[in-house]
């Protein structure tokens, strides 16, 4: 009765994380493509949840004795996964950066050139 009692919070934990990943989208605080990461990770957990002997029969494919590693892993996978996608996204967005502040300061410096071509036709 335990294991059901487990499955069941988990169940209902995973499906208010698709509400509160809903409900952020919705008022823009979360961006859809990361949104999609972590409905992803809520969809493999709500399959490992519904489907425990997936679980153990990953353990025997993958060599690993317990299930509980077996979720350590997937966690550990699951996070470097995550690190690495926002990583790649922070290293775009740096490159941005640069850039838009590149273009600014070269726009900045053609408007004070004009100012100055400006000012000698007026003088």
């Amino acid at each position: 009765m335990l294991n059901a009692k487990i499955q069941i919070t988990a169940a209902v934990i995973v499906i208010l994380g698709f509400w509160v990943i809903n409900h952020m989208v919705r008022k823009r605080s979360l961006e859809l493509r990361y949104s999609l990461i972590w409905t992803i990770i809520g969809v493999i957990t709500l399959i490992i949840d519904l489907f425990p002997g997936l679980l153990g029969v990953l353990c025997k494919v993958t060599g690993i004795n317990l299930p509980s590693n077996m979720l350590l892993v997937f966690g550990l996978l699951f996070a470097v996964v995550i690190i690495f996608y926002l990583t790649v996204n922070l290293s775009r967005m740096s490159n941005k950066e640069r850039k838009m502040s590149q273009e600014i300061a070269l726009l900045r410096k053609d408007m004070e050139d004009l100012a100055s071509a400006q000012g000698k036709n007026k003088g």
